[in-house]
Formats: C-alpha cells, structure tokens, sequence
C-alpha cells in the first residue's frame, strides 16, 4: 500500500463525502470556483473524521479505534492511467485495517449523489467502477500487481448518501446472479449500505436503516 503517495490514516470513525455533483449544481445556478473554495466546499472526494455540514456522507462505525488507511484516489491520479497516459474512470477510494494479523478486510467504496429513480442505474454503474478499479489494482498497476485474489476480505461497498431509507440498493432489482459470479470470481461481499461498522482488523458489518 505504501506506493500511493497520499494516505490518510484513522482511528475514529471515517466519513466519505463526494462535492462534485454539488459544485457542479452550485456553479450552473452561478457561483463560481472561488466563491465555493472561499466558503471551504472541497472539491471532489473528501475524507475526514467529521460528518459534512452540507451533504450526507458515508459512513465508517469505527467504536473499537481501529487503525484505518484511508487512500483518495482523486489524489493519488498518476496511478490511473491506462497505456496512451490517458485517466482512467476509476472508484473514489479505498479503505484498509492497519496490522491484521491474518487476513484483513480491505474496502472499495463508490459514492453516488442522484434521484430516486436513478438509484438502480447508479448501483449498476458503480459496481462496474469498482469492478474496473479491482481489475486496474490487480493486474495492471504500474506492471506489478498491488492486489491479488484472496489476498484480502474484501468488500465492495456502494453508497447513495442522500437515499438512506431506500438501504439497502441492492435489493433494486440487481441482478442477483451476477452478485455471486462477481463474488465467485473475485472473492469479494458486494454491499449497496450507506454506513458499515468495523468490527476488527478482519471483518466489517454492513448497517442497514
């Protein structure tokens, strides 16, 4: 993990939050670039220790302290380009328990800000960025693979903070077999929450309202 060269590391509880819709909304009813940086909206993913005071956030329970690497890949984006140097579409981040002393659980997270009658079409989407992101870390990372099957407990993890009564997503009609192929394929738990609780350096919880 120490090849991406920005890491933020945790042991509270963790909030994921993507501005990018919500800048993009802001600056089309007329604001502009420095008037949202002057009123300190990030931009793009932020990852803190403190829920946002302007969009719902995903969450990460961590009431055991857990140690907890936390890697933005908006910041790390020189790790994502494809053969010809161009930027891959790859997922927002990627979460891990620090000293497991056997396998530990590793998280793939994708936020998405949308309506109601888009959460389907917007998990669907999501699980193919974290699908691509995998498959990027796995088998073409710099000519080494940073990922292996199996290597980790791995989750990934599909958030629509602003829909939380509708948790969890996947039970939009997803495709229920391509869960288990996927899960077959890269031994990987596929959840669609917008909170989940970390219960040791090995497993995670998935909490559902």
């Amino acid at each position: 993990m120490n090849r991406f060269t920005e890491r933020q590391r945790y042991s509270s509880d963790v909030y994921i939050t993507d501005y990018t819709h919500y800048r993009n909304v802001r600056l089309k009813a007329g604001a502009t670039d420095e008037d949202l940086n002057n009123e300190g909206i990030p931009q793009g993913v932020d990852i803190t220790d403190s829920p946002s005071t302007i969009l719902d956030s995903f969450h990460i329970v961590n009431k055991h302290h857990v140690s907890i690497t936390a890697i933005n890949f908006e910041h790390n984006m020189q790790y994502f380009r494809d053969a010809d140097g161009k930027y891959l579409s790859q997922c927002e981040c990627l979460s891990y328990a620090d000293g497991a002393t056997s396998k530990g659980w590793l998280m793939l997270n994708e936020l998405k800000y949308c309506k109601f009658s888009n959460i389907e079409t917007s998990f669907d989407t999501a699980v193919g960025q974290i699908e691509r992101t995998y498959l990027h870390l796995r088998d073409d990372f710099q000519n080494t693979p940073f990922l292996k099957d199996g290597q980790y407990r791995y989750y990934w993890v599909i958030s629509i903070p602003e829909h939380s009564e509708a948790s969890p997503f996947d039970g939009f009609d997803y495709d229920e077999d391509r869960v288990l192929e996927m899960n077959s394929q890269y031994k990987c738990t596929i959840w669609g929450v917008n909170q989940v609780e970390v219960l040791n350096t090995g497993f995670l919880r998935a909490c559902k309202y």
